[in-house]
């Protein structure tokens, strides 16, 4: 049975925000940039890092629109909102970070509603930033419903979600959850969904 909604994760999924992230923080604080990818991978978040090396805010919104988006992702939003299929993004990410990244990649419009830590306070594994998107979108959880991760917390938030785990091999994880459904080697899999 076709899909009946899919949801995204961003960092890893949409776009990949790394390379971005440790440029940054290397620019601003004079940290080695292996070293933030390196605690980028091993699962620090871009909020606590921005703390601990002093990167403001408004330094992140001025580069945000140089996020490298992967390869076929404004095509693929854009057939999956011509096919009108419920699409939403539901990421831990700040509202301050998001918000003008999507805006300044040009992917704010592709998504009915963007849920992010300024939404949901609760981070995934917890599945409630997928069940607001969820009923933003009027989408009940079920297998037929993706959400869209690369990583073992996307996973797991889908699965505490009641809906289906579609793991972005291309993105940060190095291997797929036990929970995946489904394996996407590029962005495009998603129209088979």
């Amino acid at each position: 049975m076709a899909a009946t909604a899919i949801l995204f994760d961003l960092d890893g999924t949409i776009w990949d925000s790394y390379p971005l992230y440790a440029s940054l923080i290397a620019r601003k604080s004079g940290a080695l940039e292996s070293l933030i990818t390196k605690q980028l991978r091993s699962g620090t978040s871009i909020v606590n890092l921005k703390k601990q090396y002093g990167v403001s805010d408004a330094d992140f919104v001025r580069r945000c629109a140089e996020a490298r988006l992967y390869l076929g992702v404004r095509e693929v939003l854009g057939e999956l909102r011509r096919r009108q299929m419920p699409i939403a993004a539901a990421t831990s990410l700040p509202g301050r970070l998001v918000t003008p990244m999507l805006e300044k990649t040009g992917l704010k419009d592709y998504f009915s509603v963007t849920i992010h830590a300024g939404t949901c306070r609760v981070p995934k594994p917890h599945p409630k930033s997928i069940i607001m998107a969820l009923e933003a979108i009027a989408v009940c959880p079920s297998e037929n419903a993706f959400y869209v991760g690369d990583l073992e917390t996307d996973a797991a938030a889908a699965q505490n979600a009641g809906i289906s785990f579609a793991w972005a091999a291309y993105g940060y994880g190095e291997s797929a959850p036990n929970s995946t459904k489904v394996i996407l080697r590029k962005i495009e899999d998603v129209l088979s969904l």
